[in-house]
């Protein structure tokens, strides 16, 4: 640890000051060493809080939430919403369960509306063109016959299969690593 600023005259640790705050986060150089943060990037684990917010719950150190997560962890719950975006939408970055919630009752999980740019507060998205249609009689708007079928094509995390009323002959193979949310 030097100091952010290679055009001034500190050139070895005995020029840093312990007390000092080089990239703003709230953490002392010290504090910084001791929490494993680095002392140049405001958000350590690019979660969108700052490394000081993140370590403290009073209202110092940059604390704006009053929660204490991990600056190491950009996703202390493990439910797929960074810690900041979660802070943002006001859900809980210790709950891992308010990921799969529906904030505003439109039966849309709240992941799925946040990483479509729906607002998760605001009743009424619609899923049609973001969702997989599954029909068994091919009516109108589907876009696969079969569950699997649909599993299948699935192109990035946190996509959700619609299922229409009917009768399937099948037992949806999911991949180990899958969470399936049914709505009906």
């Amino acid at each position: 640890i030097v100091d952010s600023d290679p055009n001034d005259s500190f050139t070895t640790i005995a020029h840093v000051f312990p007390g000092d705050d080089f990239d703003g986060d709230g953490l002392s150089n010290l504090e910084e060493l001791t929490a494993r943060t680095d002392p140049v990037l405001t958000d350590t684990d690019s979660d969108g809080l700052l490394d000081g917010d993140e370590l403290y719950d009073d209202g110092s150190h940059q604390d704006l939430d009053g929660i204490i997560t991990d600056p190491l962890d950009p996703d202390v719950d493990d439910d797929g919403i960074l810690d900041g975006e979660e802070v943002f939408y006001a859900l809980d970055p210790l709950d891992p369960r308010d990921a799969l919630d529906d904030n505003d009752g439109d039966r849309v999980p709240n992941i799925y509306e946040i990483r479509n740019g729906m607002d998760l507060n605001l009743p009424g998205d619609s899923l049609t063109g973001s969702a997989l249609i599954v029909d068994p009689l091919m009516g109108a708007g589907y876009t696969h016959t079969a569950i699997n079928a649909a599993v299948d094509s699935l192109t990035q995390d946190y996509q959700i299969i619609l299922v229409r009323n009917g009768v399937y002959d099948e037992n949806p193979d999911l991949p180990s690593d899958y969470q399936l949310l049914i709505l009906s």
